[in-house]
């Protein structure tokens, strides 16, 4: 229900021409003239993409495509049921192969984030790029940032998740029991990398959250849960995951 009122709410928002991406009330941390504010990240990406031209960079959620379709959670299958146009470019084969068979669609195409002058696909009119939880697993992220302008116009909206070199659950379990990076991760991020990173490659940073990727099962696990969210929610800043909203730096927007 809760992404029902998001998509709701960001539809309103559209038809009064207001913008969708207004920040949020202010919360207790910031970072330059941005304030932080911890979120969903699934709510979030669904609702700035509904009813949008949207272009989603690592869609097949690989190793784990087929485990996510099956259960209804594949962030791509979700989006399609609410965007205008819906593309995908990701650099597994096979997950392409099963999204194909499994979601009737085309729009999907075989490539690397580094390489992205590549691909064939000329499109050239999204309104979002999304690139969840891509950042971290490049050897070169510059090159993507270089290549992803390809796809942008004044107007587009790239999202980017990734890990957040200070977050407070991982350095609990640094302490507790030892922190294992997640696999196939070459790097860490912060607020301050990414706006350097992002300037760099002509983008700037329109907003920034952080926010937790989904909530668990079982009593235990969601009261604890429940008790994180209200920390985090009083300090943003140091929540596990970084969601980064930019646009080319010389929109006039």
């Amino acid at each position: 229900m809760y992404i029902e009122n998001q998509i709701l709410h960001q539809s309103r928002l559209a038809k009064g021409k207001k913008n969708m991406f207004e920040l949020p009330p202010m919360k207790l941390w910031s970072f330059g003239n941005l304030h932080l504010n911890y979120i969903s990240r699934e709510n979030f990406f669904i609702a700035s993409c509904a009813g949008r031209r949207v272009l989603h960079i690592g869609c097949t959620s690989m190793p784990y495509t087929q485990q996510r379709l099956d259960r209804g959670t594949h962030l791509h299958k979700l989006l399609l049921g609410v965007t205008k146009e819906l593309y995908g470019i990701d650099l597994s084969k096979e997950g392409i192969d099963i999204m194909k068979k499994h979601l009737n669609c085309d729009n999907l195409y075989v490539g690397d984030a580094e390489r992205l002058d590549e691909i064939s696909l000329d499109k050239k009119d999204f309104d979002v790029i999304l690139a969840g939880d891509v950042l971290e697993h490049l050897n070169n992220p510059g090159l993507f940032l270089k290549g992803i302008r390809r796809f942008m116009m004044p107007n587009t909206r790239l999202i980017i998740s990734t890990n957040n070199a200070f977050s407070l659950p991982n350095f609990i379990r640094l302490t507790v029991k030892g922190f294992r990076e997640g696999t196939g991760h070459v790097m860490v991020n912060s607020p301050a990398t990414l706006t350097n990173l992002l300037d760099r490659h002509g983008l700037k940073i329109k907003q920034i959250f952080t926010g937790y990727q989904k909530q668990p099962n079982g009593l235990a696990k969601k009261a604890i849960f429940c008790v994180g969210k209200l920390i985090f929610q009083a300090f943003p800043a140091l929540g596990g995951t970084l969601i980064i909203v930019s646009r080319l730096a010389d929109s006039n927007e």
